[in-house]
């Protein structure tokens, strides 16, 4: 994928978010039930209280979850790209009594290895975030740099969203040409239909066609390299999560 292409459906990300932040944290408050089994494979270091990377928080809803499932203090970094969603995410973990750690970063331009200045972690989450990542190099790379900062016997955990289970699921694509044909109107350059890769979508939000969301589904194939890829070896791999127990699939990393 073209690095031009990348950044127009990053764009297309910024927008919705920029957008819909507010209704978006809204709908994600509760914790997903595939989060208590990644924490149950979170191992206590020696002498200090584990640290946590929380890759795309959000809303901070996943360090307010890992506060409600453990006695014991941890250390938390959340990295976003959306500030709206910062600004919740703040809000959320400060009731939680989450001594946290925030900061605004965007993961097509930001190398997370030098901003974390050499922390190593006992746990990279990294949830409902790959899909939005575009260009298949880019999303197996970015596994790679997080399976690198775990300290030992550290685990990475990163969810795969897999809304094709969901029966409503076509209903919500919009149709490149469509959404082209839009960018034009706004005196915006066209996405490169040629450039997209398979599983690239456009969905909507609450019917509106006009700012969707970019997203990404993985084949078994694109999953697999990912797992080739690491280091880390994997320990762990299952779905859980909405109506069906299915909606996401989660791949858990150990060092």
């Amino acid at each position: 994928m073209k690095e031009a292409t990348r950044r127009q459906l990053a764009a297309v990300n910024r927008r919705f978010y920029r957008r819909f932040a507010t209704e978006f944290s809204t709908t994600r408050s509760r914790p997903w039930p595939g989060w208590r089994r990644v924490v149950g494979h979170l191992a206590e270091p020696r002498g200090r209280p584990p640290a946590v990377l929380d890759v795309g928080c959000g809303n901070g809803r996943f360090g307010a979850c890992l506060a409600s499932l453990r006695a014991e203090p941890y250390r938390y970094l959340g990295v976003d790209r959306s500030t709206e969603l910062l600004r919740f995410a703040a809000k959320r973990l400060e009731e939680a009594g989450v001594r946290a750690e925030l900061r605004q970063v965007d993961l097509l331009e930001s190398d997370l290895t030098s901003l974390v200045a050499g922390q190593l972690f006992d746990l990279v989450a990294i949830f409902g975030v790959l899909h939005h990542l575009p260009g298949a190099a880019a999303r197996r790379d970015l596994m790679r740099e997080l399976g690198a900062l775990l300290a030992s016997s550290g685990v990475l955990a990163a969810s795969i969203w897999q809304p094709e289970r969901d029966a409503g699921f076509e209903r919500r694509v919009v149709p490149w040409r469509d959404y082209n044909a839009r960018l034009v109107q706004r005196d915006l350059e066209p996405i490169e239909a040629g450039d997209l890769e398979p599983g690239d979508h456009l969905l909507t939000w609450s019917g509106d066609v006009e700012d969707p969301r970019y997203c990404h589904f993985p084949d078994e194939a694109e999953v697999e390299s990912w797992i080739e890829a690491m280091s880390p070896g994997l320990c762990d791999r299952f779905e859980a999560d909405g109506p069906s127990g299915r909606d996401n699939q989660y791949l858990v990393f150990r060092r």
